[in-house]
């Protein structure tokens, strides 16, 4: 499990752009099954973008994605 975080302007004047206020989290998953199939190497994952939901980056002029989720399944042979 990771978990990647990011403040931008921490130190700015409070007056400008509240909302930019919040870190950036992302959240990534990741289990690998190496021994469930002789010579495969299985791996799944979750990836959680934006937890908390912040609506841009550093201005208003550099939106960011909604909050979205992507998973899946790795199998190397």
């Amino acid at each position: 499990m990771n978990l990647l975080g990011h403040y931008d302007r921490w130190s700015s004047d409070p007056s400008l752009q509240a909302n930019d206020r919040k870190p950036i989290f992302d959240l990534k998953f990741t289990k690998n099954f190496d021994h469930a199939i002789r010579n495969v190497e299985t791996q799944i994952y979750v990836n959680v973008y934006n937890l908390t939901n912040s609506k841009y980056w550093s201005s208003i002029t550099y939106p960011l994605a909604p909050r979205h989720v992507e998973g899946g399944l790795v199998v190397k042979f």
